[in-house]
């Protein structure tokens, strides 16, 4: 084969091997950095979710609280409905009671009057005439004793009312009824209070246990995510280090100069003998010399200065 061809081949094998391996280097870089980067987005959206996953058990712990607050209200409405009804169906058969007892009342006086009245009209002689003169005078007088008396009755109870004695029994009265009454709604109010404090106080407790568990279980996850990233980034690290360290071996490889030719001391020596030193006759061929190649140190991995 022809030297200068081989010297060309070569230059030109050498060159594509020095490309390649340029890029080789750099897509290594490119694809760390891709990874360190995909590293990086797992790891936001990973507590992105643990966040999400919070908020969304906060939102859960305070719908169920107003739930429960809701249903106590509603349970307590629903009590002091059905003791209002229970009163008043009290009160309905009381007052239906009371007019029973009146019906009766008034059904047996009008059985006295018929009876009075036949036996009157029996009697309807001379001294059946007597006898009910006689009759009505004394149920007259009956009856004017009986109103006086009732009149009596009646002045003494509103004198005993009036007097300082009644009114404080009045007084005393009404005042107890009243304190029942308002120890009853402040005992009704604490109960209630109460009922509200302890199922706030266990939600509270709950929610504090439930972010209490999921931040433990998200340490651990964390902490695997924080070394994955680490030994990612250990292990790019020689790599980069290799693919620096072969760029410069590169570089430092086409800019080294070369030694002189033995045999014409020219620094560089031509390869083609073009120099004016007469590389091809002086050397005895033409081209490049088996000892220039030698003392270059080049092994077909990089092109040749001219």
């Amino acid at each position: 084969m022809d030297p200068l061809n081989a010297v060309t081949q070569a230059t030109s094998q050498g060159s594509a091997c020095v490309w390649q391996d340029t890029a080789a280097a750099l897509l290594a870089q490119d694809t760390a950095a891709a990874l360190a980067q995909d590293t990086a987005a797992g790891l936001l959206l990973a507590q992105d979710t643990a966040a999400g996953l919070l908020l969304a058990q906060d939102t859960a712990a305070g719908l169920l609280a107003q739930d429960t607050a809701a249903g106590l209200l509603l349970a307590q409405d629903t009590a002091a409905g059905l003791l209002a009804q229970d009163t008043a169906a009290l009160l309905l058969a009381q007052d239906t009671a009371a007019r029973l007892l009146l019906a009766q009342d008034t059904a047996a006086g009008l059985l006295l009057a018929q009876d009075t009245a036949a036996a009157l009209l029996a009697q309807d002689t001379p001294a059946g005439l007597l006898a009910q003169d006689t009759a009505a005078g004394l149920l007259a007088q009956d009856t004017a004793a009986g109103l006086l008396l009732a009149q009596d009755t009646a002045a003494g109870l509103l004198l005993a009312q009036d007097t300082p004695a009644g009114l404080l029994a009045q007084d005393t009265a009404a005042g107890l009824l009243a304190q029942d009454t308002a120890a009853g709604l402040l005992l009704a109010q604490d109960t209630a209070a109460q009922l509200l404090l302890a199922q706030d106080t266990a939600a509270g407790l709950l929610a504090q246990d439930t972010a209490a568990a999921l931040l433990a279980q998200d340490t651990p996850a964390r902490l695997l995510a924080q070394d994955t990233a680490a030994a990612l980034l250990a292990q790019d690290t020689p790599a980069r280090l290799l693919a620096q360290d072969t760029a410069a071996a590169l570089l430092a490889m086409h800019t080294q100069p070369r030694p002189p030719c033995p045999g014409c001391e020219q620094s560089p020596c031509c390869p083609l003998g073009t120099q004016g030193h007469g590389g091809d006759r002086e050397h005895g061929q033409p081209g490049v010399t088996s000892h220039s190649l030698a003392s270059s140190g080049v092994t077909g991995s990089a092109p040749l200065q001219p």
